[in-house]
C-alpha cells in the first residue's frame, strides 16, 4: 500500500571542536516527503553540533548537507511529472485522433454521449449512451442511439468490453440525423465526450462491429432447386421424373442440368436414345463455358459421328 509520510536522513560529521576532551560531532538532518519509500521532495533542513560525553550543543561552523543528497529527494517529483506528462501527451494525442475523425465522420463511428444534456432533461440520474454512425455525407450523419443507457461512464466502457455493441437489440431501428456543425458542437461542449473509429472491429477490445463475411475465392457452381430436384429423383430411380426436371431446369441455362438431360438421354433413361438431342444440350453448356460438356460432346462426337 502506497501513503504520504516524513521521511528523515541523518549524517554525522566528526567536528575539529574540542568538548569533554573529545571530538564533537555533527548532526545534519534533511526532512522530505516520501510516497511509501519512494522520496519525493525535500522539506527542510536542521543542522546541531553535540559532544558525545556531555551532549551538549556546540557551537562550530556548519557543514552543509550536499547538493546531491536534496536533488536525489526529487526522484518521487520527477517520477509523477514523468507520469504526468504520458498521460497528458497521451490525452493530447487523443483528442487530435477524436477530430480527425470528426473531420470525415463515416459509417461505423461511435459517439459516446451525456444523454440528460443531449436531451436537454433535467435528471438527478446520469444518464450515457453510445451512438453509432449508419451513414455519412458531407451534409448529415445519420445515427441510432442505444437503447440502454449507463449511470457511469466506466459502465458503458465495460459494456463496449463485454461486445454488447453487437448484440440484436442494442440498438434501435429508428435513426436520427445530425449536421456535422452540430455534432461539432455537441463535441465541444462535452456532451459528445468520446469520438470513436474502431481498429479491426475493436472498441476497448470488444467487438463493435460484426466482420463482414469475405467474398468467396471460388464462384462456382450453385446448384438449382429443380436441378437438385431431379438428382433426388434420378436417386430413387425415378428417371421419368428427373427428366422432366433436368429439362426445366435446362431450358432456364442450368449448364449442369443441361449435362445431367444429356446424359440421360444418350444413354437412353427415362425415354430412348436421342443422341441428337444429348448432343444439343452438350452444345448448349458447352457455350457457357463448361468443361466438362465440352469433353462430353467431344466424346459423343467421336462416337457417332453426327458433328460438322
Amino acid at each position: 500500500m502506497f501513503f504520504m509520510d516524513i521521511g528523515k536522513e541523518v549524517t554525522e560529521t566528526p567536528q575539529v571542536k574540542i568538548c569533554c576532551n573529545e571530538n564533537t560531532v555533527q548532526y545534519a538532518e534533511l526532512k522530505y516527503v516520501k510516497l511509501s519509500f519512494i522520496p519525493i521532495f525535500p522539506l527542510s533542513t536542521h543542522y546541531k553540533t553535540l559532544c558525545k560525553t556531555c551532549k551538549s550543543t556546540v557551537e562550530a561552523p556548519k557543514n552543509k548537507i550536499s547538493l546531491l543528497s536534496i536533488l536525489n529527494k526529487f526522484i518521487g517529483l520527477a517520477i509523477m511529472l514523468l507520469v504526468a506528462f504520458y498521460f497528458w501527451q497521451g490525452h493530447q494525442e487523443n483528442i487530435i485522433k477524436e477530430l480527425n475523425v470528426l473531420k470525415k465522420p463515416q459509417k461505423y463511428d461511435f459517439y459516446l454521449i451525456d444523454n440528460n444534456r443531449f436531451n436537454e432533461v433535467e435528471n438527478q440520474r446520469s444518464a450515457f449512451v453510445i451512438a453509432k454512425v449508419i451513414s455519412a455525407n458531407k451534409d448529415a450523419i445519420e445515427i441510432v442511439i442505444s437503447n440502454y443507457s449507463y449511470s457511469r461512464k466506466r459502465d458503458l466502457i465495460k459494456a463496449i468490453r463485454l461486445d454488447t455493441l453487437v448484440f440484436d437489440d442494442f440498438f434501435p431501428s429508428k435513426s436520427q440525423f445530425l449536421t456535422p456543425e452540430e455534432l461539432n458542437g455537441l463535441y465541444k461542449k462535452e456532451i459528445v465526450y468520446r469520438v470513436l473509429r474502431p481498429f479491426n472491429y475493436t472498441l476497448f477490445g470488444g467487438v463493435a462491429v460484426r466482420p463482414t463475411m469475405p467474398e468467396k475465392l471460388y464462384k462456382g457452381y450453385n446448384p438449382t432447386p429443380l436441378n437438385q430436384e431431379g438428382i433426388r429423383s434420378y436417386r430413387n430411380d425415378d428417371l421419368i421424373g428427373a427428366l422432366s426436371l433436368f429439362t426445366q431446369a435446362a431450358e432456364q441455362g442450368d449448364a449442369w442440368a443441361q449435362i445431367n438431360l444429356a446424359q440421360m438421354y444418350r444413354d437412353g433413361e427415362g425415354n430412348e436414345v436421342d443422341n441428337a438431342q444429348a448432343l444439343y444440350w452438350f452444345n448448349q453448356a458447352k457455350v457457357s463455358g463448361n468443361k466438362t460438356a465440352e469433353f462430353e460432346y467431344d466424346q459423343l462426337c467421336k462416337k457417332v459421328k453426327m458433328c460438322k
